[in-house]
């Protein structure tokens, strides 16, 4: 019997030492956040004097002067030319299409894109050389 009442004696002044120990100090609770930026959207259509231009390369190439490392993203153009390059960081970019033309040579088209925060953009990419704008 005298072993129970010494364990609860034991426990008794653990509990009451760590309340005494909790009331004593101030306790300090620091979270560290970071900005979180809704992604940008790219759309577009890529197209040609015939309409539009399937199966075509299109590639979004982060520019230099970004803060940050991103990779280059890559995509075809569907069936009827549209391509789509969803949740992606805002930043300052090159968009190139690509596609093979006649006799083994290239076609491409390219512009320089800015994307913002949480924006929604839509593009047309002319791979017969007309002026390509945002």
């Amino acid at each position: 019997m005298s072993k129970i009442i010494l364990v609860g004696v034991i426990i008794a002044s653990i509990v009451l030492g760590i309340l005494w120990a909790r009331s004593r100090y101030t306790v300090f609770k620091i979270t560290l956040t970071s900005p979180v930026l809704r992604p940008a959207t790219l759309a577009g259509t890529v197209i040609t004097r015939s309409g539009s231009a399937a199966g075509v390369r299109v590639s979004l190439i982060p520019q230099p002067e970004n803060k940050y490392d991103l990779p280059v993203v890559q995509t075809n153009s569907d069936a009827n030319g549209d391509f789509s390059f969803p949740k992606v960081f805002p930043a300052y970019y090159r968009l190139v299409a690509t596609a093979p033309g006649d006799s083994g040579s290239t076609k491409s088209a390219e512009m320089n894109i800015a994307l913002t925060e949480g924006e929604q953009k839509k593009v047309n990419l002319n791979l017969d050389g007309a002026l390509n704008q945002p």
